[in-house]
């Protein structure tokens, strides 16, 4: 189960097995640039990740761009996104190899006068849970809407709140396939942003319907990759439906 103590818990870091609980079973061989993409986005101008989650990428930052908190993510203190390379400090394989994980405000920190500062020589990677900075907490539930895990949740005594990272669910909001207690947990946190709500590519059902005798003429899920152009669609959005004439 993705969601554990109502938090989005990591895939875990194999890269070989293939499991659903497992990185490569949703994202294929660590370090393989066939699997990777550039993609635009606000403030950071591009990003190079994992396909299956580029636009997931592009819609987090949008989102903060369109909430005007685009300015919390300091350009100078950024750590990127793809980088084939193992955890720090161990041997399992990063995240970072698929490109599904971003790095912001790596040296950002909350200081004792509860004022955000910036510490050169350290990065908050083990910091403490009293040390996580504003700035990355109010990141957080932008990428928690796409299926982002955060490292400031992790269950863990020290903590890596720089670091957001992609899992099953950020695949199956794009894609389809979210259970009933997914798409609730996914939804409460976008209702909470004041971001619509997904309605489609997440497993539910767009029905088409005649707008004169309301007779219901197909019923399907519509894809991620068009949703773009039906954001104005007839009750896409509160009836799961679409009318045509």
């Amino acid at each position: 189960m993705p969601i554990r103590n109502a938090l989005i818990k990591p895939l875990v870091r194999s890269s070989w097995r293939k499991g659903p609980g497992y990185v490569s079973h949703w994202f294929g061989k660590r370090c393989d640039a066939a699997g990777l993409t550039t993609v635009e986005v606000p403030r950071l101008r591009r990003v190079y990740v994992h396909k299956r989650v580029a636009e997931a990428f592009r819609e987090v930052l949008l989102s903060i761009a369109a909430a005007g908190i685009d300015h919390l993510i300091d350009l100078s203190d950024y750590g990127g996104t793809y980088c084939c390379r193992k955890v720090r400090g161990g041997s399992a394989a990063s995240p970072h190899s698929w490109g599904i994980a971003i790095d912001l405000n790596v040296h950002h920190f909350l200081a004792s006068d509860d004022t955000e500062i910036v510490k050169t020589g350290r990065t908050n990677f083990h910091c403490a849970a009293h040390e996580v900075a504003p700035s990355l907490e109010a990141l957080a539930p932008f990428f928690n809407a796409w299926g982002f895990t955060w490292g400031g949740d992790w269950n863990t005594k020290y903590l890596d709140p720089m670091h957001f990272e992609a899992t099953e669910l950020t695949v199956k909001i794009l894609e389809g396939g979210l259970s009933k207690d997914e798409h609730r947990y996914i939804e409460t946190i976008r209702e909470a942003l004041g971001m619509p709500p997904l309605g489609y590519g997440t497993g539910q059902a767009i029905k088409v319907v005649h707008w004169v005798t309301g007779d219901m003429l197909a019923e399907f899920e519509l894809p991620a990759g068009i949703r773009r152009l039906c954001e104005n669609g007839d009750h896409i959005e509160d009836q799961g439906k679409l009318y045509v004439e």
